[in-house]
């Protein structure tokens, strides 16, 4: 009887958190193969890694020699979608060689081949593999923002299936990294888990996977039962997916956020408030309905949601950064100085204390230190996503 071999495969949130693997293991010259709605290949320097640019740093560390960037969807797809491909590609790309099923371009001496699950080559040397869970929910490239149809994915692809394709296709796998991407809305929560099925397809088949799957399952009965307004038994099943993998607790666990990128603040709200039924004390649902309310121009209503978020966590440094501004914006200035104090002593986003020092002085007349610090924020080239609703403070 054949032992079946266990194989070497780490799970993250954050995509970018392979490079430190790939690192770890001391990884050079590999061929990857990389399944992904996204490429991740922004132009950066070391001290700047995110998940939208971890590849470059790869290649550039000689981690990997090649990649080959396989999209979702099918190839009809893929030449349908071919302007959205060259918006995701590096700038000036020298392009080598293209057909029906491949694209293969050099990037900075790096080879790269864009291709579709139906067009993968037979590889028979070892590989690294590595998979973006929003793989299997984002039907083809048109659709790789989170903000293109929120709500309604669905699987293209069902991870068992994968699996077996990439067998059909991979003779041997070094190393294989799997990224949720819950984070920011790229994988809807209640799809998670497709990430641990996959794994146990490939033939990782532990105690710990096996307990996410069954937490992913109840978080599935809960969206059902939610849906059908049979809030008995979705509290129920939300706690116990809860229960089995408290990475369910977390700022993306409804579909709220990206609602409010959109500006559809009733389906945000809808979310929120749904949430709020099964769990009352769920700060990101909290937080969600302050900035719904400032939405409405409901300040009261806000300040009265971000207090009690700080009154269940009193460190969470979103609710301290609103309550700051919304203190500057009605010139509470005691009051917002005791706010932007916490959040200085949490919080190591320098850009965004430099911005709060820069209101604050601002507010106060103290026109030549905020000049001086508007200065400063122009020369940090750190990007920083700007939430939703500051724009309105």
């Amino acid at each position: 009887m054949v032992k079946k071999v266990k194989p070497d495969l780490v799970f993250m949130e954050d995509h970018h958190h392979a490079l430190d693997e790939w690192r770890k293991r001391h990884f050079k010259k590999c061929t990857l193969l990389h399944f992904d709605p996204h490429i991740d290949y922004q132009k950066t320097s070391v001290e700047d890694v995110n998940i939208a640019n971890f590849l470059y740093l790869a290649l550039n560390e000689r981690i990997v020699s090649e990649i080959y960037w396989v999209i979702p969807g099918t190839n009809d797809q893929l030449l349908k979608d071919i302007l959205y491909l060259k918006k995701m590609l590096p700038p000036n790309p020298n392009l080598i060689h293209y057909n029906r099923n491949m694209m293969h371009v050099l990037l900075y001496s790096v080879h790269l081949y864009v291709t579709t699950i139906e067009n993968l080559p037979l590889f028979t040397k070892p590989i690294l593999l590595d998979v973006d869970v929003d793989f299997f929910v984002t039907k083809r490239l048109k659709q790789a923002d989170p903000l293109v149809e929120i709500g309604t994915r669905t699987p293209w692809i069902r991870p068992k299936k994968l699996a077996s394709l990439i067998r059909e296709r991979v003779k041997y796998t070094l190393f294989t990294t799997i990224a949720y991407s819950v984070n920011g809305g790229y994988t809807p929560l209640c799809y998670k888990s497709l990430g641990d099925q996959f794994a146990l397809s490939l033939g990782y088949d532990d105690e710990s996977v096996r307990k996410r799957i069954t937490a992913g399952q109840y978080f599935s009965k809960y969206i059902t039962a939610r849906n059908k307004n049979h809030m008995k038994s979705a509290k129920a099943f939300y706690m116990y997916a809860v229960a089995l993998n408290p990475t369910y607790l977390v700022p993306d666990n409804t579909y709220g956020m990206l609602y409010l990128r959109t500006k559809n603040i009733i389906k945000a709200q809808n979310e929120f408030l749904m949430m709020l039924k099964v769990n009352k004390s769920d700060i990101y649902s909290l937080i969600g309905m302050g900035i719904v309310c400032l939405y409405r121009n409901n300040v009261t209503l806000s300040m009265q949601y971000f207090s009690k978020v700080l009154s269940i966590h009193n460190q969470n440094k979103t609710c301290l950064l609103y309550l700051a501004l919304l203190a500057l914006k009605h010139n509470h200035k005691n009051q917002a100085l005791k706010f932007i104090t916490s959040f200085q002593q949490l919080s190591d986003n320098a850009v965004i204390s430099l911005y709060l020092q820069y209101r604050y002085c601002l507010a106060s007349g103290q026109i030549r230190k905020s000049q001086k610090l508007f200065t400063q924020i122009l020369e940090t080239k750190k990007q920083i996503e700007v939430l939703p609703g500051l724009e309105l403070l």
